[in-house]
């Protein structure tokens, strides 16, 4: 009888977007929520294809690393 394995799935990626013109953060979450999200934003915005492209970035969001501080403002990883 083969074994069942133990190990986690990975959780889904999440994505954050941006307005880079006016450094404003637009949403962070699942992919469906940000591609909503970014819908009515342009509608309330009133952007057309052209500032949509130039204006809005969107990066994909990897693990969460923690970070160590110490006095000072020292970081570590």
């Amino acid at each position: 009888m083969p074994k069942k394995s133990t190990a986690s799935k990975p959780l889904p990626p999440n994505y954050i977007a941006l307005d880079i013109n006016q450094d404003e953060l637009i949403v962070l979450g699942s992919k469906e929520q940000v591609l909503d999200y970014i819908k009515s934003y342009c509608e309330s915005e009133g952007m057309d294809e052209d500032d949509v492209q130039s204006c809005i970035s969107i990066y994909e969001l990897g693990k969460q690393i923690d970070l160590q501080v110490a006095n000072r403002i020292e970081v570590y990883f």
